[in-house]
Parts: C-alpha cells; sequence; structure tokens
C-alpha cells in the first residue's frame, strides 16, 4: 500500500457522491473512486472497504442510486425493485387493468406498442412504498432544445405513474396478506429536473382532480385535454372526483382495501417560492425555454406564466377544495401562503400546489435520499466519507445543498461517537469539477459556522466534531476545463489516484500535463 495510504489508514470509506451535472452519474462517480483505490492497493495485502452510497437532491438519477447495488453488508431499510409501466392496453398480472398510456412533457405516448422506452419507478412492496422520479414522465431531456416551451408542457404523465405505481403495490400487497389487507401506499416523489411549469396540475389532473377553464362563452367547462402551462391564465376552479377522494382521502370515508395513498413526501432541495422574483417562473422558467428565443419573446412567454400562476393559485383556493366555511379574510391568507411559503416552487410549481391539494410533505432530498438508503447505518462504519460533485461553492453549506448536508450528517455522526467514546470519523474527501472555496480551512470554518447556527451543540464539542476535509477540484491546476467536462469519470479517478499516491504537488498547476495520463488511464477501462 502506498505511502498516501498508510498515512491516512483508512479501513472502510464510504462514497457519496452527488451527480456531476450532465457529465457524471452519482453511480459512476463512486465507481471511479473505488476504481482509484484498488490502482494504489495493487501490489500491497491491505484492501480498504469501499461501501457506495450515490446521493440525489430528488432530480434525474434519484431511481439509479436506489437501485444501485451495495459493495457491502450494509443495506438499506427498504428492498426496491424496479417496475416498468407495462405497454399501454396490457395488464402485468390476470388482476390488474390494463396500463394507461403515459404521456411525456409535450403530450407524447412513452409506452407505445413497439417503442423502446418505459416509464418506471421503484417500490418496496413489503413496506408499501413507492418511488417516482418526475424526470421519467417531464424531464428537460426528453425534450429537444428547440421545442422547449413551457406554455406547453406538463406534468400529466407523472399522475400517471404514481397512480399505476400506488395501484401495483396495493395489488401486489393484497395478493400477499390476503384481500382484506390495508391498501395505503407511501409515496416519496422526486421533483428535480423537471421540463414544466404547470404548477403540477397536470399531474393531479391525472391524479383526478377536474380542472375547470374558462369557456367561449364566458362559462367554466371542464378541460378535457391534459393540463398544460398555457392552461394557468385560463383555469376557473377545480373539483376533486370520487376516485381522488379515495386515493387521497380514503381516511374520510373510503374503503381502506382499496389503494389509496397514505402519505406523498416531496424530495427535492428548490427552497422557492411559487411566485415572485425568487418564484418557480422566474428563477427556472428560462432554462425550461428554448435558448434561440429572442430575449423579448422570452420575457413575453415567463411573464404570461407567472401571471398564470397567479390566477391558478387564486382559482385553486377559492374552489375550496376540502370543504368548511372559510372567510374571506381566512381565504386571502390560504392564497398568501400558497404563493410565498418557502419550498412551493418546486418542479414548476408542483411542490407549492401538491402540498395545498393532498398535503403532501416538501423534504430536502438528501435527507430523504439518506433515510432511503439507511445513510446514518452506513456512516457509523466508515472512517472516511468521500462525496462530490460538479460544483463545490459557497452556496452548497449556506443553502444545504447537498454536499453540505453530508458534510453536516458526519458532524452529527461525531458527535454521536463523542457521547459514546468511539474514535471519530477523521476524514472528508471532497472532489469537484470546480470549487469557490480558497483551501479546505475555509469549508471547515464555514461548516461550523452553519452549525452553530442550530444552537444544539456545546462549542467546544462542535468543534471536535468538525472533520479534516480534503479539497480536490479538478480544475483550473490538475485538468483543463475541457478534459473534465469531456472525461469526467477518468478525471476523478486520476484526481483521486494522485491524492492517494501522494502525487499532488507533481501535478498542480500542470493542467496540459494532465491530458495524456486521463487518455493513458481511458485506454484500459
Amino acid at each position: 500500500m502506498s505511502s498516501s495510504m498508510k498515512r491516512h489508514s483508512w479501513e472502510s470509506v464510504l462514497t457519496c457522491c452527488d451527480s456531476f451535472k450532465g457529465t457524471l452519474t452519482a453511480c459512476n462517480a463512486g465507481l471511479a473512486l473505488e476504481r482509484a483505490f484498488r490502482c494504489v492497493e495493487k501490489g500491497g495485502s491491505a484492501r480498504a472497504e469501499v461501501v457506495h452510497c450515490p446521493m440525489s437532491d430528488g432530480g434525474a438519477g434519484l431511481l439509479d442510486s436506489l437501485f444501485f447495488p451495495s459493495h457491502s453488508a450494509l443495506s438499506s431499510p427498504y428492498i426496491f425493485t424496479r417496475v416498468d409501466v407495462p405497454t399501454a392496453g396490457t395488464t402485468d398480472s390476470c388482476d390488474s387493468a390494463p396500463a394507461p398510456l403515459v404521456l411525456g412533457p409535450l403530450g407524447e405516448p412513452l409506452n407505445y406498442s413497439g417503442g423502446e422506452y418505459r416509464p418506471h419507478f421503484a417500490c418496496d412492496v413489503a413496506n408499501r412504498v413507492v418511488v417516482v422520479e418526475m424526470a421519467v414522465a417531464s424531464g428537460l431531456p426528453m425534450i429537444p432544445e428547440a421545442k422547449r416551451n413551457p406554455l406547453r408542457t406538463t406534468s400529466y404523465g407523472v399522475g400517471q405513474i404514481i397512480k399505476y405505481a400506488v395501484e401495483y403495490v396495493a395489488r401486489e400487497h393484497r395478493r400477499k396478506d390476503g384481500p382484506g389487507a390495508d391498501g395505503g401506499v407511501t409515496v416519496f416523489l422526486g421533483i428535480g429536473g423537471s421540463a414544466t411549469n404547470d404548477g403540477g396540475l397536470g399531474a393531479l389532473q391525472a391524479l383526478g382532480v377536474e380542472m375547470l377553464v374558462k369557456a367561449k362563452d364566458g362559462g367554466s367547462e371542464p378541460l378535457t385535454t391534459p393540463f398544460t402551462g398555457g392552461d394557468l391564465e385560463r383555469l376557473t376552479g377545480a373539483r376533486l372526483t370520487p376516485a381522488f377522494r379515495q386515493m387521497f382521502f380514503c381516511a374520510a370515508g373510503g374503503s381502506r382495501t382499496a389503494p389509496y395513498c397514505k402519505e406523498v413526501r416531496l424530495i427535492g432541495d428548490v427552497a422557492n417560492p411559487l411566485v415572485g422574483p425568487d418564484g418557480a417562473t422566474a428563477i427556472f422558467g428560462p432554462q425550461k425555454c428554448d435558448s434561440a428565443w429572442e430575449k423579448t419573446h422570452r420575457e413575453r412567454v415567463l411573464s404570461r406564466l407567472e401571471h398564470g400562476m397567479l390566477n391558478a393559485s387564486a382559482a385553486i383556493v377559492q374552489s375550496n377544495l376540502h370543504g368548511g366555511k372559510a372567510s374571506e379574510d381566512n381565504m386571502k391568507q390560504r392564497v398568501e401562503a400558497l404563493r410565498h411559503t418557502p419550498g412551493g416552487g418546486g418542479a414548476g410549481g408542483m411542490s407549492g400546489f401538491f402540498r395545498y391539494v393532498v398535503g403532501a410533505k416538501w423534504m430536502t432530498g438528501t435527507d430523504v435520499v439518506a433515510e432511503l438508503l439507511d445513510l446514518p447505518a452506513k456512516l457509523q462504519r466508515c472512517d472516511c466519507m468521500i462525496t462530490g460533485e460538479g460544483s463545490f461553492d459557497e452556496q452548497t453549506i449556506r443553502f444545504n445543498k447537498t454536499l453540505g448536508r453530508l458534510l453536516q450528517m458526519v458532524v452529527v455522526e461525531n458527535m454521536r461517537r463523542q457521547s459514546v467514546g468511539q474514535k471519530l470519523l477523521g476524514d472528508v474527501v471532497v472532489i469537484c469539477g470546480r470549487t469557490a472555496y480558497r483551501d479546505a480551512e475555509q469549508v471547515r470554518r464555514l461548516l461550523h459556522e452553519q452549525m452553530r447556527e442550530k444552537k444544539e451543540y456545546k462549542d467546544a464539542a462542535l468543534a471536535a466534531a468538525i472533520p479534516r476535509v480534503h479539497l480536490l477540484s479538478l480544475t483550473p491546476h490538475h485538468f483543463p476545463v475541457s478534459e473534465a467536462l469531456g472525461n469526467a469519470g477518468v478525471c476523478v479517478e486520476e484526481r483521486m489516484r494522485r491524492f492517494l499516491a501522494g502525487e499532488e504537488e507533481r501535478y498542480a498547476g500542470k493542467a496540459p500535463a494532465a491530458v495524456p495520463a486521463a487518455a493513458k488511464i481511458r485506454a484500459h477501462l
């Protein structure tokens, strides 16, 4: 084993990378790090155990994290299985209804006969849990750049997958435990990476909310097409169908043996409100438009969407979907809460309307994925955590982004170890495409300040619980940007290998010379 490996003396290493957006998945980042360890260990007798726990903020890659095979004896409290929605009109068993024709973000069919793409979800039948990734049915990468227009996109397909997934798990559970088994299912919904700005009303429509829009005669009429962002400004009200009430409010008189949602948990890291200068449309709307649009046209589209959100939020509240008497002041308070509560702007407003209509709970993506993969138990077994993402900047820690939350979890684990007299988790390695931090000490200082604000720990104990941080950036000193973007996996592996082998000074500041080294590794993959 190299002198660097001996110096660190890591016996168990936990990789917890997020994706390097657009260049490297979280799963492949972890595998690249493990290859670096195995390369340095060649010829030595000792091998560090490398445990993988790929992370996600709730966007694209969430399901891949859940399906990633464990490389250790540790396992998640859930056993997830991938389930593909069958071809439309077919069934997966003799007692199931034909599968729906799931629609994509532009209303295009996804699971048609002869097509290769299959919408899918994760489920644990024994625990009656499903995990749906919004990006599977309404993801931005599903739309070619020239066709991106948030006035025309819909989240309808997401609602179709949720409905199918709940019915699937309830049916499988009933098959196992008998016809009297409870049909309640908990739904985790990853709401990142969306192409939509329809407030999630398309998904709610697919789940049984009847949307009412302005009719040509000046009145209102039911919308018979999938709800899109362009329908926000036309919305006049909504009604809950019996099917929707059974699915979400069965406790109020519905059958508990029929499929229903016990709880919906939204997974995301967007704290923006529904409307306003920091709202869904203003902040995330531009990236959902065709980049070739002229500025005036884009601003006109975004203005329509913002006014549409204001109209739709008022229309939904005034529909008084949950019944009961409410004063005019109370109605105004509800509208303001829907519009301005933090977190309501996730997935083009889906988080705001789902919270209001179905009582969904919004949770930060890292915390939920950590729960699903039992990250706290994995942290208890390791003496080094390696994490990474594309960009590691001051927002990461201050606004509890994925890596920031992971660093906090390490501190919490060290506080636990302190209380029982165990050896601390001493090292955290952060590998990233680029960083805005000057050095590792700045990271430790900001982490300490962030944890102190919670006022839950004594300062002396907290300071001792902050781990050593090793900050490894791919650019600009080790690889040119073009190489880091084009061959991220190779660069991550090589950067980690250099660190483990103690070759930091040899390569620092020599980015052009790093290209042949990366190419050499790539040739052996």
